[in-house]
């Protein structure tokens, strides 16, 4: 027989391939489940059978050893009866040879008497047990004990004891060893299945005996918790052999007095299933036949199904593929034959919708291309032309809608008694179609009829003559009309009585009037929406203001040529960035909660000021004008920010503010400088006392005293007050300066000396001043100011973390060329001060500007902003230069440069310490009595005549009374009643001429004066005095 040919294609179709498995599905499934099921109530079954006949076996077994253990307990008995009749050790043997105990029972037997004595009375010595409290009672009540003696590589010796005695007198236990191979081969009796074994274990565990080798698994499973206590059965494992495990507990406790025994029967569970072993060959085998048959008998009938499926299918592809040309042929006499009719009348309809779809398609894809109305028209009776079967179309827009002339495209029709031609054109005004197209226009209503007749009672005769003369027999004539808008009219006809237009023709027509009307809408909606955004562009872009439109999320959507040319972006570059990339630092969440209460609608429109980045990062001022766009529905769409350019206003406001602070800071100077007037003279009152009076007692006083010795350090003290009073009046410009050559080391090692007390102790100073005899040209008071600012400043820089103030004065020689000639120095010799520190350091931002006047880095209320300012201005009043550099967390350096003075004029010689003297006649007037009594003193000792007033009312009197009486006048400025000025002035009218001597520390407000012959420093020394007043007389 022929082998059936297996069709390997219907596994490529997925019909096929579910008929194949429907039909595995309904037989082979349920074969191989049932099969199953069959084969594991069979294993179960077996098994029970298994379990059930062990169980039984385990139990005769059990009950044969309770009968043997019965047996060997009387034969004990039996003989502990014979030993009390006896009444001699010797007689007991005798007696025992002639018996029947030789027999293997026991292997041997001993009497233990009570005091120990051991008496051996048959074959081997037992091992004589020890016996519990318990045991022993229990022996006492006539029980008999069986002990269990472990063995090595051999089962347990069983060994019986009971009381007895031998003849009245010696009472005592008599001990048997069993022999076990009596005891358990009672097994033997039982036809056991194969591979079956045989284990006893006593109450602890303990093997008594076993068949198989040792196995953890069987003690450990034989334990009472680990047994089924109802089926009295279990599994174990010894390597890789599975048993089948019965029990049977053997209570030995009420007869014997001891624990119980379990005997376990064990079989392979292999053996047990013997009988179903070969049904893991014989069911595979025939699953594989019926595998087989089941596939041929599906094959061929799947193969039966899918000719016509696979016909149905590539008719698909055809269609797939736009081909509606053929028809799919089935002769099947069944359901398919009826589907492959339904397929084929389904594809003729579906090539009509098809074309009519392309048609519809194709229009809108030209819509989209934003064409002319007129290339509209064309092209859409161009696609009608070559894609519909109708013999002749016009198409009319009206002027109206184009606000120009009608646009009338056609095809098919005759031209200057021409045959028809299929192209499309733009035809001219013919009135007998033109009338045609107004009257269906008129009408606004939908115009198709089949029949001439029909149709020349709907049209007027003009109009019918026109279709006459083109051999019309059925016209859809459709109006273009959008949203009750009148736009044109769309007509269509055919030339045959055998194929007239249908109700399909008529709704196509309808949708492509439709679609015409919204393409003619949109293209002039578009042109308008054109026209209104370039306005609008224009309006955008040449705004006076900046404006930006912001995404929710603060990105920048749009800006116009305002705001790009303000932060000098360009649009493509603003575009998409974040408000917080061209936002200042400082400024970038100012507006931020202004625009979420917008959000929240809390808020209509904001406004605020704020500062932008400019592209090359310097900042822009500006104001925003905010407000949020919302949509129909309240939804938020973008903000909408105005931005104004403040630069120039914030810049002169600025200014305002930095000039309102410089006039602010300049009046508080000038108070300043009033005030330390006051206090100058105040205090060069008192200084005046001091050193005047140290300067008197000095001259008392005999060389080499110790008293000379402490007012010399009292007249150094007021000096340097003096000193003091003199930094005060520069500092408040009160008096004058004047270089003089200077020997600056000594200054600096002074100011340094000053500093060390008000430095904190984790500031250290390190000098290197060079001790060479060079002088500059310099006001020493300015001098020390410099020392003092930038010293302060120094310490003000490592306030926090300490470090160390290093001070240098070396000299140093700049050539040609050097980079410091640069910066207005000269070629020479310059003495250079160097001041150091190693704190904070200062950025490029902050030494740019450190000089300029009220720039500032400290905390409002610590600092002017004046300091460096000062030092910069006293400097270059030197004819010196001031550099620094400093690194941020490094420290800051400042190198001051001055130009060494002319030897000549350092060492120009000193001018004689003798005080001058005389004997004129001098009127001496100061407010303050001290003061009077210390000039009448000191000029007492110059030798002069001298008359002391403290009020300057009363010494112009009594000098108006005797003008001539005195030869020159010493007067104070700042008096009660009467300046020292106005006194002079009075005086000098008396007697023009007078030598007048103004005494003051405040330099400012002496003026410069004709009637004045000079003026005495503040505090008064003898030195000063001696030499003014014999100036002033001299003159």
């Amino acid at each position: 027989m022929k082998a059936p040919r297996v069709h390997l294609a219907i596994f490529k179709s997925r019909i096929g391939k579910r008929i194949f498995w429907m039909f595995v599905c309904c037989s082979f499934i349920p074969i191989i489940t049932l099969s199953g099921l069959s084969y594991i109530q069979v294993k179960h079954q077996l098994n029970d059978q298994a379990v059930a006949r062990l169980r039984q076996m385990t139990k005769a077994i059990g009950m044969s050893i309770y009968e043997r253990l019965e047996f060997l307990e009387n034969e004990m008995r039996l003989l502990a009866h014979t030993l009390a009749t006896q009444e001699q050790h010797a007689s007991v043997k005798t007696a025992l040879s002639r018996t029947e105990y030789k027999t293997q029972r026991f292997q041997g037997l001993q009497f233990v008497a009570q005091d120990g004595h051991k008496i051996p009375l048959y074959g081997q010595t037992p091992k004589t047990p020890v016996f519990t409290a318990t045991e022993e009672t229990k022996l006492k009540a006539g029980k008999s004990i069986i002990s269990i003696i472990p063995q090595d590589n051999a089962p347990a010796g069983i060994l019986f004891s009971i009381k007895t005695t031998i003849g009245n007198t010696t009472p005592g236990i008599l001990i048997g060893e069993v022999n076990v191979a009596y005891l358990w081969g009672i097994g033997q009796q039982y036809n056991l299945p194969p591979m079956t074994e045989l284990t006893i274990f006593d109450h602890s565990g303990r093997v008594l005996i076993s068949s198989v080798g040792p196995s953890d698994d069987l003690i450990r499973k034989s334990a009472s918790p680990l047994r089924n206590a109802s089926s009295h059965h279990f599994t174990w494992q010894n390597d890789e052999q599975v048993y089948l495990a019965c029990y049977w507990d053997l209570f030995l406790k009420s007869r014997f007095a001891s624990e119980k025994w379990a005997i376990v029967l064990s079989q392979t569970r292999a053996d047990a299933l013997a009988v179903i072993r070969s049904f893991k060959f014989d069911f595979p085998l025939s699953l594989m036949v019926g595998f087989w048959v089941i596939l041929l008998v599906s094959i061929r009938y799947i193969r039966k199904s899918l000719v016509p499926l696979e016909k149905l299918q590539q008719g698909t592809r055809r269609i797939h593929d736009g081909d509606f040309s053929q028809a799919v042929a089935v002769d099947s006499n069944d359901e398919f034959e009826d589907l492959a009719a339904s397929f084929n009348l389904m594809t003729k309809q579906l090539a009509r919708t098809f074309g009519e779809l392309s048609v519809m398609a194709e229009m809108g894809h030209f819509v989209t291309t934003r064409p002319e109305v007129s290339d509209l028209a064309l092209t859409e009776l161009r696609i009608m032309a070559d894609k519909l079967d109708f013999d002749w179309g016009l198409l009319m827009i009206e002027g109206e809608v184009l606000h120009g002339d009608d646009v009338i495209v056609g095809f098919g029709l005759p031209y200057d008694n021409q045959d028809r031609q299929r192209d499309v054109t733009l035809l001219e005004d013919r009135p007998p179609m033109k009338q045609l197209m107004t009257h269906a226009a008129a009408q606004r209503a939908l115009i198709f009829s089949q029949d001439t007749a029909e149709l020349a009672s709907i049209l007027p005769q003009p109009c019918m003559d026109f279709l006459a003369q083109i051999g019309c027999q059925s016209l859809v004539c459709v109006p273009i009309i959008f949203e009750k808008k009148h736009m044109g009219v769309l007509a269509v006809g055919k030339t045959s009585l055998l194929h007239p237009l249908t109700e399909n023709d008529k709704d196509l027509v309808s949708s492509i009037a439709a679609q015409t009307a919204v393409a003619i809408n949109n293209i002039i909606s578009f042109h308008q929406l054109e026209e209104s955004e370039d306005r609008l562009r224009q309006a955008f872009d040449h705004a006076a203001t900046g404006i930006a439109l912001v995404t929710l999320d603060h990105q920048i959507r749009a800006s116009n040529r305002y705001l790009q040319q303000l932060l000098g972006y360009t649009e493509k570059e603003l575009a998409g960035i974040s408000l917080d990339d061209i936002n200042t630092p400082e400024d970038r969440f100012i507006g931020r909660e202004e625009m979420a209460l917008m959000i929240e609608g809390e808020l209509t429109f904001s406004q605020f000021e704020k500062r932008y980045r400019h592209k090359d990062g310097h900042a822009v001022w500006a104001r925003v004008n905010g407000s949020l766009l919302r949509d129909k529905k309240g939804k938020p769409l973008h903000f909408i920010f105005h931005i104004q350019d403040l630069t120039a206003e914030k810049t002169a406001e600025n200014d305002k503010h930095q000039l309102e602070g410089q006039l602010r800071q300049a009046q508080k100077m000038e108070a300043i400088g009033t005030l330390a007037g006051g206090i100058a003279h105040d205090f060069n009152n008192i200084l005046s006392a001091v050193g005047g009076y140290t300067e008197l007692a000095l001259l008392k006083l005999p060389e080499g005293s110790d008293l000379q010795g402490y007012l010399s350090n009292v007249k150094q003290a007021a000096g340097r007050a003096t000193d003091l009073v003199r930094q005060i009046l520069a500092f408040s410009r009160q008096s004058e300066q004047e270089k003089v050559p200077l020997q600056i080391s000594s200054i600096v090692k002074e100011a340094l000396q000053l500093l060390r007390a008000s430095l904190p102790a984790m500031i250290d100073i390190n000098k290197t001043i060079d001790s060479a005899p060079l002088f500059i040209m310099a006001d020493p008071t300015q001098i020390h100011q410099i020392i003092m600012n930038l010293c302060t400043n120094a310490m003000h820089a490592m306030q926090d973390n300490g470090g160390t103030l290093s001070v240098s004065l070396n000299p140093v020689t700049l050539s040609t060329g050097d980079t410091l000639l640069e910066r207005r120095l000269r070629p020479g010799d310059y003495l250079r001060l160097t001041i150091a520190d190693t704190g904070c350091g200062m950025d490029t931002e902050t030494l740019e500007r450190i000089f300029d006047p009220y720039f500032t880095t400290k905390e409002k209320g610590k600092g002017t902003g004046l300091g460096l300012a000062v030092v910069h201005g006293i400097v270059e009043s030197h004819g010196g230069m001031i550099k620094v550099s400093s690194t941020p967390g490094e420290g800051t350096t400042f190198d001051v440069y001055f130009p060494v003075a002319d030897q000549q004029v350092a060492l120009q010689p000193q001018t004689s310490q003798t005080n001058p003297g005389g004997t004129e006649r001098v009127l001496f007037v100061d407010d303050e009595p001290m003061l009077v009594d210390l000039g009448k003193a000191m000029l007492a000792k110059l030798g002069y005549s001298v008359t002391g007033v403290n009020d300057p009312q009363k010494a112009y009197d009594i000098f108006q009374q005797n003008p001539d009486n005195y030869d020159i006048v010493i007067t104070d400025l700042t008096m009660p009643g009467m300046t020292g000025n106005r006194l002079a002035e009075k005086l000098s009218a008396i007697r023009p001429h007078m030598p007048i001597l103004m005494c003051s520390g405040y330099v400012k407000g002496v003026g410069q004066h004709a009637f004045l012959s000079g003026y005495i420093h503040k505090p008064i020394t003898l030195e000063s005095l001696a030499r003014s007043v014999r100036e002033a007389l001299d003159r």
